[in-house]
C-alpha cells in the first residue's frame, strides 16, 4: 500500500512540473529543448538543415503551419515571413523569421489558401508579442509556386484590408524560382504533362490568370522585389521577365540575380553563409530592411 501511495505522489509531482514548463511558453507554441536539426521543406519533400542549436533557436505551432526561428535578441527585429520554406540562416543576420507551410489543397481556391495562411500569421503574431520583435518592417519570401500567394499579398492590398499586417510594412519581397506570377503565361509556355502541376499550385487555369500576380502589380506595391531564376524547366525565367516588366511599369524597385542554377542547387545555397546566393539576399535585405545586428564572422 505505501508503494502505492509513493507511485501516486510521483506521478502528481510529473503532471505539476510538465504544467510548470508548458505555463511558460507562449500560448500554442511547442518548445522543445532538444537538441536535434530542424527540417524545411523543398517542395513537399522534408530536407535538414543542421543548424547550431547554441545560435538557432524554434519554435513549432501545435498545427504545425508555422515554425518561429530567431537568434539572441528580438527586439525591434525586422520579420521575415517565408512561405514555402526557408533556410533560417537568416536569423544570423538580425532577422527572426516565420517560416508558414502554404495551404495547397485542390479543393480550395486561391483566395481560401491565402485567407487560411493569413489566419495562421494572424495567431503567430498574437501567440509571440513577448518577443517584441518589429511587424512594421516586413520581408515576404516564397519559393517556386508559394512566390505567387507572396507576390499576390505584396501587390494586391485587398488581402490585408483586415490584417493580420498593414500593406505598408511589406518593405520588401523574396521571390525564388518563382512560377504561377502569370498564369496565362505559365500555361502556354508548358508543357501537355505540366498541365496538372498548374491546375494544383496556381489554383486551376482559368479562376487562377485574374489572380495572378502580374496582373495585380500597379501601384501600389511592396517597396522593393529581388527575384532569383532558374534554368528549371518550370518557365521560371520567363515569369520574372513578365513580373519584372510589370513592377517596373508601376515605378517599382526590382532587382533580379540570375546564378543559372536549377532549383534545388538554389535552395541547397541557402544553407551556406558564403554561398553567392545568399550573399545577394543579405546584401539586398541589409539595403531594403536593415537589421541592428552587426554580420556574423565568416
Amino acid at each position: 500500500m505505501k508503494l502505492l501511495y509513493f507511485l501516486i505522489f510521483l506521478s502528481l509531482i510529473s503532471v505539476k512540473s510538465a504544467c510548470a514548463m508548458q505555463s511558460s511558453s507562449p500560448k500554442g507554441f511547442i518548445i522543445s529543448r532538444e537538441h536535434y536539426p530542424e527540417g524545411y521543406y523543398y517542395q513537399d519533400i522534408e530536407l535538414n538543415f543542421p543548424f547550431n542549436s547554441k545560435e538557432f533557436h524554434f519554435k513549432k505551432r501545435k498545427d504545425g503551419r508555422i515554425v518561429f526561428y530567431y537568434s539572441g535578441n528580438t527586439k525591434n527585429a525586422p520579420l521575415i515571413i517565408s512561405m514555402g520554406g526557408i533556410p533560417p540562416i537568416f536569423v544570423r543576420y538580425g532577422y527572426v523569421m516565420a517560416s508558414v507551410r502554404v495551404y495547397y489543397q485542390d479543393r480550395l481556391t486561391v483566395q481560401e489558401r491565402i485567407k487560411l495562411t493569413l489566419d495562421s500569421i494572424r495567431d503567430f503574431l498574437e501567440e509571440s508579442k513577448e518577443y517584441g520583435f518589429d511587424t512594421s518592417r516586413i520581408v515576404l519570401m516564397g519559393f517556386r509556386e508559394h512566390a505567387m500567394p507572396a507576390a499576390l499579398l505584396a501587390t494586391d492590398p485587398s488581402y490585408l484590408s483586415n490584417g493580420p499586417i498593414d500593406f505598408k510594412a511589406i518593405k520588401a519581397v523574396v521571390l525564388l524560382d518563382p512560377v504561377c506570377l502569370d498564369v496565362a503565361a505559365q500555361n502556354n509556355s508548358s508543357r501537355a504533362q505540366r498541365s496538372d502541376f498548374i491546375r494544383k499550385k496556381c489554383g486551376g487555369v482559368e479562376p487562377a490568370e485574374n489572380l495572378s500576380p502580374a496582373k495585380h502589380a500597379g501601384a501600389p506595391n511592396a517597396g522593393a522585389f529581388l527575384m532569383l531564376p532558374t534554368t528549371s524547366t518550370t518557365g521560371s525565367e520567363r515569369q520574372v521577365q513578365l513580373f519584372d516588366e510589370a513592377l517596373r511599369s508601376a515605378g517599382t524597385t526590382v532587382r533580379i540575380e540570375n546564378f543559372e542554377l536549377s532549383s534545388k542547387p538554389l535552395f541547397d545555397a541557402l544553407t551556406k553563409s558564403t554561398s553567392a546566393v545568399t550573399t545577394s539576399l543579405v546584401e539586398f535585405l541589409a539595403e531594403t530592411v536593415p537589421s541592428q545586428a552587426t554580420r556574423p564572422a565568416e
